[in-house]
């Protein structure tokens, strides 16, 4: 079968892999779509460095070949037993694991997986939408976690693919929601899916015109542009 493959950097090839083995109550998965994280173009540009030969993809969906259902696969491997497992934290676990990091990934044409790695799909959901299932879980964790309330002003940096999501899901929390980024064409995209305000980094101060906007400062921020000066 064919998967793509970490070479170095700059170097990922779709190349022929071995066959994905069944064992161990694993299920064959049919790669049907995924989408290209921007962990990947660290990968790609040689900011993070992961083992040569390895099939990469972290974001995707397939189909069993045991049931033909549709699925979402989860990225990652949990022991269920420490402490973190019991708690309902298997992506802090003590021997977790990274498909497309620190095992092999998604992007090839059957994987094979564990029940609890498979989330059915809704009918509902688009073979295009379910390629970026995980972000979105992405998105709704974050905004779970800071529990904003409705009215409070959320301020997102950075409208790439993670930060539109961070935005969606903040305007169905109920936020006043100010985006920032210093590309015009994302900051348009960013209203036409609602945003309230939006602020061009390149051209005003963004700290100024968020205490001009909320007359007290954002009540929740993310940052989601992953760069230093942002953070």
């Amino acid at each position: 079968m064919r998967g793509v493959v970490y070479l170095g950097p700059g170097n990922i090839k779709v190349q022929e892999v071995a066959e994905a083995k069944v064992k161990s109550r694993k299920v064959l998965v049919e790669f049907r779509a995924g989408s290209i994280c921007g962990t990947d173009l660290h990968l790609y540009r040689g900011d993070w460095k992961i083992k040569k030969g390895r099939i990469i993809g972290h974001d995707a969906w397939g189909v069993r070949e045991d049931t033909g259902e549709r699925v979402v696969m989860l990225p990652l491997t949990w022991c269920g037993k420490c402490y973190f497992c019991l708690r309902g934290l298997p992506h802090l676990c003590n021997r977790v694991l990274y498909y497309g990091l620190t095992k092999g990934g998604f992007f090839a044409e059957r994987v094979a997986l564990r029940e609890r790695n498979m989330i059915p799909l809704p009918n509902s959901v688009s073979d295009e939408e379910a390629a970026v299932m995980e972000p979105v879980a992405l998105a709704l964790h974050t905004l779970d976690m800071l529990e904003p309330k409705a009215d409070d002003f959320a301020t997102i940096v950075g409208q790439g693919p993670i930060g539109l999501l961070l935005l969606q899901v903040a305007k169905l929390k109920g936020c006043s929601t100010i985006v920032v980024d210093k590309e015009a064409y994302r900051l348009k995209v960013a209203e036409k899916l609602g945003a309230d305000f939006c602020i061009n980094a390149g051209e005003e101060s963004v700290a100024k015109r968020v205490l001009e906007i909320t007359g007290r400062g954002s009540d929740v921020v993310v940052e989601a542009a992953g760069t230093p000066k942002t953070v």
